[in-house]
């Protein structure tokens, strides 16, 4: 195991931010395959993959599964992938910590750590879509590519703060839900609305103002 390795699954036992703390259930694991397993009355919203393929009226489906809005100041599933298991672009994404991913910089490469370590416990850890332990493994959908690959850069995106939630979306996990959802409605009624080029077109290489790290050394936020 590398010097660097060590500091990273220290960092990790040391976070509150670690899979332990998060306590989500993964049953049914949602990646590339079982999407119609997601319960049709989520606790998040109504725009579901079970309720868009058999629940409501079209016209509540109309309604419900709308195009969120989205700022274009995201980053692809590539990039948080390589990101959470390579260290790759850390600093440049989270423009407000002092960080570098060289090992002689003292604190600057601890603070590196501590978001690298962050980004892999995000990784690695399923996002619950509902109260019976259904989840979205964001490692498969990564994985997988697809518009899978795109609603798991979204959820990374909505979480780092590189763009605010859409109007009508309340958390990151709901966002997830939600375009879950969407998908299946517009592959139901055969749309020609191309929800993974409306994702990707919000991959611009953002930033983020982003500093909520418990391992972040003293004096670590740019003034």
């Amino acid at each position: 195991m590398d010097k660097e390795q060590k500091s990273l699954d220290s960092i990790e036992e040391k976070s509150g931010k670690t899979e332990s703390r998060r306590k989500f259930i993964k049953k049914a694991s949602i990646g590339g395959a079982t999407l119609t397993t997601l319960s049709a009355q989520s606790v998040w919203g109504a725009c579901t993959v079970s309720g868009a393929l058999s629940g409501g009226s079209q016209h509540n489906l109309q309604d419900d599964c709308f195009v969120p809005g989205f700022v274009n100041n995201g980053r692809s599933g590539g990039t948080w992938k390589n990101a959470a298991v390579k260290g790759n672009k850390i600093c440049s994404i989270f423009q407000k910590i002092k960080c570098s991913h060289k090992s002689d910089k003292g604190d600057r490469y601890q603070n590196y750590l501590c978001i690298r370590a962050d980004l892999k416990s995000t990784l690695d850890t399923p996002v619950a879509l509902d109260n019976k332990g259904t989840t979205f493994d964001l490692k498969a959908a990564l994985n997988h590519g697809g518009i899978q690959k795109h609603i798991a850069a979204a959820y990374f995106n909505a979480k780092y703060e590189l763009h605010p939630l859409p109007n009508g979306i309340s958390s990151p996990e709901h966002l997830v839900i939600h375009l879950l959802g969407l998908s299946a409605y517009l592959s139901k009624i055969n749309s020609a609305t191309n929800l993974s080029s409306i994702l990707k077109a919000t991959h611009t290489d953002g930033k983020t103002d982003y500093t909520i790290f418990d391992c972040l050394k003293p004096g670590a936020i740019k003034s």
